[in-house]
């Protein structure tokens, strides 16, 4: 169960540089050139509450989401193997 927040926690700096490359395109400055000069330039000047922005949002989106997955994952395989093949 925990592997999913811990997951979103790990990759959420890269959710956030993306983001601000993305994003910059709107104003037509470009401050970030790459991916990991973004999470560097991030870092230095907003620290990690910069990195980490938004984080709880994205943790109550994501993490039931993925449970919803696994539920229906489940609940589909659990269907399915009531059935059986019939070779001829």
């Amino acid at each position: 169960a925990p592997a999913k927040p811990v997951a979103a926690v790990t990759t959420y700096p890269h959710e956030v540089a993306r983001t601000r490359l993305r994003e910059q395109a709107r104003s037509g400055v470009f401050k970030y050139k790459g991916m990991w000069q973004t999470i560097g330039l991030v870092a230095r000047e907003e620290g990690s509450k910069g990195l980490y922005a938004g984080m709880g949002v994205h943790l109550m989106k994501v993490v039931p989401n993925s449970a919803i997955m696994f539920l229906t994952y489940e609940v589909v395989n659990s269907w399915l193997g009531q059935f059986t093949v019939v070779e001829d």
